[in-house]
């Protein structure tokens, strides 16, 4: 074989070796991309799993909620109390505590602000002669009349704690932060 055909035999396996790699490499990156979308589809499928599960339980929270405060609200043995901005604004609203077989029903509806950060959240108080005993029931919601509400019930009867505040929270540490609403429930 003489020197030129000894070069196309190169030149021809060189080409052959070379667009080998390149269609190697072009099916390792569709394949890398399948991956990726496949991926991209699971983590999607996930996070809308997540937002339902959000979602179905929010709902069954608004519904249980709306339970305690009717319980609340509406039983001739529940106590009520007005609670009266203490912040220097207008916001005001009603408290009711519930103590019936063994159990407490709490139940906040307050006209406040809305807040750009941070939250609102309820308390009861014991009120002693040192320190009082403050108990979180948890965060106010927004409803659909744009009232913040809230509804706590326990098997514990929190007897004596019949002082409720309302606070502007700005960290969920389980310490109250800013007053806003205070009132006695009798």
């Amino acid at each position: 074989m003489n020197k030129s055909g000894m070069i196309t035999i190169i030149v021809a396996v060189l080409f052959l070796v070379v667009g080998g790699f390149f269609v190697s490499n072009q099916q390792s990156q569709k394949a890398e991309q399948a991956k990726m979308a496949q991926e991209k589809a699971a983590m999607k499928a996930k996070e809308d799993l997540a937002m339902k599960q959000e979602k179905a339980a929010e709902t069954e929270m608004m519904k249980k909620n709306e339970e305690v405060m009717a319980m609340a609200v509406k039983d001739s043995t529940s106590k009520k109390g007005n609670l009266v901005d203490v912040a220097g604004g207008t916001s005001f609203g009603t408290a009711y505590i519930l103590r019936k077989d063994g159990k407490l029903y709490h139940a906040v509806s307050a006209k406040l602000p809305d807040l750009s950060l941070g939250f609102y959240e309820g308390w009861l108080v014991l009120k002693t002669q040192q320190n009082p005993v403050f108990f979180s029931t948890g965060k106010l919601l927004k409803d659909k009349d744009s009232n913040y509400t809230l509804s706590y019930s326990s098997d514990n009867l929190y007897k004596g704690y019949d002082f409720v505040v309302v606070t502007e929270e700005a960290v969920d540490d389980k310490k109250p932060e800013k007053h806003i609403l205070e009132g006695t429930v009798k």
